[in-house]
């Protein structure tokens, strides 16, 4: 178990992840949370928990859209390598009668 302080309150915290991530974890939703109790015009924590798990889920959308950009253009990219590697390799192949695929 890892204790940790989140919005003022102390929590102790179990499962998969060491102790410095899960340290490191509730250090961002602290942050978050008191980013969105500046913003909140009261002071619910209940309220201030759902806007900081709306803006987390946001980062995650974000994240996970530019991952699969990312990953969508490196396929892209190495599609375009491995035919021009196949084109230029033809002209071996076709000399020592190797089929190219």
């Amino acid at each position: 178990m890892t204790s940790v302080d989140i919005y003022g309150r102390r929590y102790n915290i179990g499962g998969e992840h060491d102790p410095e991530t899960i340290r490191t974890l509730a250090e961002y939703v602290d942050r978050r949370m008191r980013q969105m109790a500046s913003q909140a015009k009261s002071g619910d924590d209940v309220g201030v928990a759902v806007l900081a798990a709306l803006n987390i889920a946001d980062d995650y959308y974000r994240a996970q859209k530019t991952l699969e950009r990312r990953e969508n253009e490196i396929e892209q990219r190495t599609q375009g390598l491995s035919e021009r590697l196949l084109a230029a390799l033809e002209p071996l192949n076709n000399a020592s009668g190797t089929p190219t695929k």
